[in-house]
């Protein structure tokens, strides 16, 4: 394989950069890249953080959702990017109305969760007409105290 080296620009900051060693067939979109990624400016080191907390979401998501719920951990994977750049604050998915499972940034880390809850519904009567409110096996002295 032959290499070569040539420059690329930083797409944050407009610096031009030496990219030493890289394929011969490597375009200058690539190249503009790899510079990008190795600089040092505010607009590179951010998007390198924004990367990095897309890819633990993506673990945390593999690990906390995938076997529970496969589509559901393809949402929140498609999600990552958006709560990472913070355009939102937080992603929940209700699967089934007893698994959920959530994406929120907090204190500069994406926290992935997943719930699974117990419902208990009534209508507000039990099957003998007495108020679910109201324990049949308790006195009017037991209920006072």
């Amino acid at each position: 394989m032959n290499f070569k080296d040539g420059y690329g620009t930083c797409k944050w900051c407009g610096q031009t950069r030496t990219v030493m060693r890289v394929p011969v067939e490597t375009t200058q979109e690539e190249m503009d890249k790899i510079a990008s990624s190795e600089c040092n400016c505010e607009g590179a080191e951010k998007e390198r953080e924004v990367e990095y907390l897309i890819s633990t979401a993506g673990a945390s998501i593999r690990k906390i959702v995938q076997k529970r719920s496969p589509d559901a951990a393809r949402i929140l994977q498609a999600g990552a990017e958006a709560v990472a750049r913070k355009y939102v604050k937080k992603i929940t998915v209700n699967v089934d109305g007893m698994l959920t499972a959530s994406m929120y940034l907090s204190s500069g880390k994406i926290i992935v969760e997943s719930r699974k809850t117990e419902v208990y519904q009534s209508d507000g009567e039990l099957e003998d007409g007495m108020p679910a409110d109201e324990d049949p096996g308790e006195t009017n002295a037991e209920a006072e105290n």
